[in-house]
């Protein structure tokens, strides 16, 4: 285990480098070559390893006890501020992502609540209603775009539970112009050099056209609901309330705003491509399939899942962790120290950027035991016990854990529930499928697949 000591002024020793580095890009060209396999060959390197993109120098972490240092013990000392999410605060800072001011823990507490479980179970009809109408259009041996399936699937239920509207219908403009939110934010990701939004290339234009669009909309609903006395019983309605009683602090419809765009961007967009991978996981290995159409048999025995059927559906949870694990959505992510400390062997300077490899963590044989094999039964209750704290981090661990990973565990769980008892799914002859890391680790290309009914 890697020993965390107090930090001294200078490097200890150097960490090592890609012997692909050019002089003037440094790392650039191999990551923009192909970025799925810049990153997997960089993991292997070593648990530190220097990086340079450009003028940015910074070091890329691969090593479960230094992630756990960061991001737990002594997680004051970062923070989350790095090119590589920066896109993010075009609109301001938001919690989900980037803000790292004082107000970050007082916005925080005003959050939580929206993400208890009790407040989550009152979205359970929601989830399976939009689920059901998606399967209602499916006919046996249809072949079906999975990828964009789960897309719009998250996105009703994110609309319906966030905002309480319908963003196939009225508030489809509002889908759209997150639609190209999302591709603008994953397009951008591919260029860690990328023009300023106030220089009008045509990307960037449509970009600000968009992002009025969603502010125009949300402003619309917010003033709308403060203006009225029916409940909608949906976050919204639960973050306009909120208040600390302690500083009487709220939110703003500014800040409101902010938080709504990131949650729908945060919420759907990786809660649809773990759906996404899933779905191929269980195409390619039918015996755990069969199990989990087995479980579901036995707790549901084809009737509509409930709140209190998910703790019963422990094989599937098993499934969608391992998912989780050989596929996290969010594959990398991003800190900057505050101070010199010690990362291992190594002593980083105050202001370095820091990203935390979470692909190369869940499939390092350090942690786990034939990593690249699909295997749910490693997160059975009793392995568990044994598991690196850190070596399983899709949502990090932390202060800065993701907040809206109850809300993503229940809404996977409803949708595969209802899902998998109507259908099975079967890969195209011929279909290769890679994954893409920019943004998100997705499948390259997207993925289709044949729905056979059940």
């Amino acid at each position: 285990m890697t020993t965390m000591t107090r930090p001294t002024p200078t490097l200890s020793t150097t960490p090592p480098t890609r012997n692909d580095r050019t002089l003037l890009l440094g790392d650039l060209p191999a990551l923009n070559k192909d970025s799925f396999k810049f990153w997997s060959e960089t993991g292997k390197i070593g648990p530190v390893v220097s990086l340079r993109f450009g003028p940015a120098n910074m070091v890329f972490v691969t090593d479960a006890d230094i992630a756990q240092h960061i991001f737990q013990t002594n997680n004051r000392n970062y923070l989350k501020e790095h090119n590589l999410v920066k896109v993010l605060e075009t609109g301001g800072d938001t919690i989900l992502f980037t803000a790292e001011k004082e107000e970050w823990m007082w916005r925080r507490r005003l959050m939580q609540p929206a993400f208890h479980r009790k407040q989550i179970a009152t979205f359970c009809d929601v989830i399976v209603e939009e689920t059901e109408a998606l399967l209602a259009g499916w006919q046996d041996n249809t072949l079906v775009d999975v990828d964009a399936a789960m897309k719009h699937l998250t996105m009703m239920v994110i609309g319906k539970t966030m905002f309480n509207v319908d963003m196939a219908g009225d508030s489809a403009e509002l889908k759209a112009a997150y639609g190209r939110f999302s591709e603008f934010i994953i397009n951008r990701t591919r260029h860690l050099i990328k023009p300023p939004l106030w220089i009008p290339t045509k990307a960037n234009r449509q970009f600000v056209a968009g992002q009025a669009v969603i502010q125009d909309a949300l402003m619309t609903i917010i003033e709308s609901r403060r203006h009225s006395a029916e409940p909608h019983n949906d976050l919204l309605d639960m973050l306009l309330a909120a208040k600390l009683e302690d500083t009487g602090h709220t939110f703003t419809a500014e800040q409101l705003i902010l938080e709504m765009s990131q949650i729908v961007f945060a919420g759907h967009e990786t809660t649809a491509i773990t759906l996404t991978w899933l779905l191929y996981l269980l195409a390619e290995h039918p015996d755990v399939e069969a199990k989990v159409q087995a479980e579901l048999e036995r707790v549901l025995a084809g009737r509509t899942p409930q709140m209190a059927d998910l703790s019963q559906l422990t094989y599937l949870n098993q499934v969608i962790d391992e998912t989780l694990r050989l596929y996290p959505a969010a594959y990398v992510t991003s800190r900057e120290s505050i101070e010199a400390d010690q990362l291992g062997e190594y002593t980083i300077k105050s202001r370095t950027s820091v990203i935390v490899n979470i692909y190369g963590i869940h499939h390092d044989p350090r942690y786990w035991e034939n990593p690249e094999q699909f295997d749910p039964a490693r997160f059975s209750a009793e392995k568990r016990k044994t598991q690196h704290k850190a070596a399983f981090i899709p949502f990090l661990i932390g202060p800065r854990k993701c907040i809206g990973e109850p809300l993503s565990r229940v809404e996977m769980q409803l949708i595969l529930a209802t899902l998998l008892q109507r259908f099975r799914f079967q890969m195209v002859a011929g279909t290769v499928v890679e994954p893409d890391a920019f943004f998100v680790l997705q499948p390259k290309g997207g993925l289709s697949m044949i729905a056979q009914a059940r």
